[in-house]
């Protein structure tokens, strides 16, 4: 007996509405990720500049005492 094959169905193709609304919502997850990295980054350079001037509190009033 021959095996029966599940038949292949073709990608049914977009019509060019919904091919533009795919294109827009991409573009703007893309944007997004890009947002949201950049405000990570912005983070993080924001906290090392916070303990950056922590440290050089605490160097600056350590040597006003020795002298």
């Amino acid at each position: 007996m021959t095996e029966r094959r599940p038949s292949q169905k073709k990608p049914t193709p977009l019509n060019k509405d919904e091919d533009r609304l795919a294109k827009a919502l991409r573009k703007n997850l893309h944007r997004r990720k890009v947002q949201a990295r950049l405000r990570a980054i912005a983070a993080v350079g924001d906290d090392l500049t916070v303990s950056g001037e922590t440290a050089l509190e605490k160097r600056s009033a350590g040597d006003s005492g020795n002298g």
